[in-house]
């Protein structure tokens, strides 16, 4: 089996992979193709078994026929029984080998409900004549593709965790915020700062620290945005994070912000969930359906001021009560206890390949 992806960096994708892929090797004959760089930070803690099923080749306009001639060779070497491909260049891979006439089945891996580019929803547009099946990481995704009727959900859960011990919370009346993920502006830290501005202003103490790469070098632009809003001592950027420490810092704080603009799946929101913090999050993506509002979570429902306004007072009344506060966390834990993991739910969706 091979499984070709982008890069392997920080983010939702490439750390699910990464958390299964030693029991995924165990139980497959496995090779991961990455078609770009593979960050020392994301594979440093793997087990030499899982390194060595990860090769490179570089996709890029310099090596791209050399690249497709290796990779090439590995697939009629091997001769893999499925090949998953996971986001837009490596559909084009698998696409590419089906016109070389290589035997194989073809498996996509969507995960995101819109296209980014002419080049992506081109590749989602061809693969109809590719795939056995389509494998998604949300419901959402999975009702986005309407032209595929054969389509499975694998579960992006790294693995279980805990709830914080008794969802006891606030230390010395400072309410500690976490944001993980990539410095980008799709996750809208602009709207997360004016919400630490506005409930700070109405007398919460209040802290966050993010977590995450600064891909596109924008975090020196916030900062100065931070000193404007006089909150500048009330926010922390912490730099990356290596997946396999992300969940023990999840018990370091008592609430978890996203104001994304769109998700899919947000592992780091469900694991947030999963350890008990309280989740103010815009309901984007699968977060819609897997936490509700002022039950499990606080979401900003709109873009309007009605909306922000709304979403302030809600978070406000919620921060001001104890009872109210524990009773979301608690709410927000209750919700995975029968969620599968990653890598069983992989090799449960391989196994049933053969029936396809």
């Amino acid at each position: 089996m091979v499984y070709i992806i982008h890069d392997l960096k920080i983010g939702g994708v490439e750390t699910a992979l990464l958390s299964g892929i030693d029991s995924i090797a165990s139980e497959f004959d496995l090779l991961v193709i990455c078609l770009g760089k593979i960050e020392d930070s994301v594979t440093a803690r793997l087990t030499e078994n899982a390194k060595n099923t990860i090769i490179s080749y570089e996709l890029n306009t310099k090596h791209i026929f050399k690249s497709l001639g290796n990779i090439l060779a590995v697939v009629n070497k091997t001769k893999p029984q499925y090949i998953i491909t996971s986001l837009w260049k490596s559909h084009y891979i698998a696409i590419f080998l089906k016109i070389l006439r290589i035997n194989f089945k073809h498996i996509p891996f969507i995960h995101s409900t819109r296209s980014f580019h002419i080049l992506d929803s081109l590749s989602r547009y061809l693969i109809r004549f590719t795939y056995e099946i389509v494998w998604t990481d949300s419901r959402a995704t999975t009702e986005s593709l309407l032209f595929v009727s054969r389509k499975r959900i694998i579960s992006f859960i790294r693995e279980k965790l805990e709830p914080k011990p008794g969802f006891l919370v606030v230390e010395n009346l400072v309410y500690r915020f976490l944001f993980i993920g990539r410095i980008t502006s799709v996750k809208r830290l602009d709207l997360i700062f004016k919400f630490i501005k506005s409930i700070y202003d109405l007398g919460i103490n209040i802290r966050l620290d993010v977590y995450g790469p600064d891909y596109e070098n924008i975090w020196q632009e916030y900062q100065g945005n931070l000193h404007e809003m006089n909150i500048s001592e009330h926010v922390n950027y912490c730099g990356s994070i290596a997946p396999d420490l992300v969940k023990n810092l999840y018990y370091n704080y008592d609430c978890y912000i996203q104001l994304s603009e769109w998700e899919g799946m947000s592992l780091s929101v469900i694991e947030a969930m999963m350890s008990g913090l309280v989740c103010f999050v815009t309901p984007v993506g699968e977060i819609k359906y897997y936490s509700k509002d002022k039950y499990s979570a606080i979401h900003l429902l709109g873009p309007s001021q009605n909306d922000w306004d709304d979403f302030v007072n809600k978070s406000l009344e919620v921060l001001q009560s104890q009872e109210q506060f524990k009773l979301i966390a608690h709410n927000a834990s209750e919700n995975w206890g029968y969620t599968m993991t990653y890598a069983d739910s992989f090799i449960e969706a391989v196994y049933e390949l053969d029936n396809i």
